[in-house]
């Protein structure tokens, strides 16, 4: 009994050495930088017009309202989100973080009246 055992294990581990390495795992996603205006803070997503004229999102919390309104010019480093849930938008994982370039211009005084 013993005998087959060892011949056993010898074939499991002749086996065991021609297996083919697994490959190996897919490279990163490539960074993204992007510079745009805030156009939207509702919901779950908060949306980016970028300079370039496409729409992204920003998941809910990235922004914060405190420094960052409508209007602001932003510079977002990140990469694509693979979980893409904000529809008509590229949803962005912003890892390299979100950098105020500028704020939202400011609204005229006076420039709207009320006719009485």
């Amino acid at each position: 009994m013993k005998k087959f055992a060892f011949a056993a294990l010898v074939a499991a581990l002749g086996l065991g050495a021609c297996q083919p390495a697994p490959p190996p795992p897919p490279p990163p996603p490539p960074p993204i930088d992007i510079t745009g205006v805030v156009a939207d803070m509702a919901g779950a997503c908060h949306t980016v017009r970028g300079d370039n004229g496409t729409a992204y999102a920003l998941r809910a919390g990235v922004l914060l309202p405190q420094y960052v309104r409508v209007g602001s010019r932003i510079r977002v480093v990140g990469v694509v989100d693979p979980a893409q849930d904000c529809p008509g938008r590229t949803l962005i994982r912003a890892d390299g973080g979100v950098t105020l370039v500028g704020p939202p211009p400011r609204p005229r005084r006076g420039a709207t009246t009320v006719p009485k």
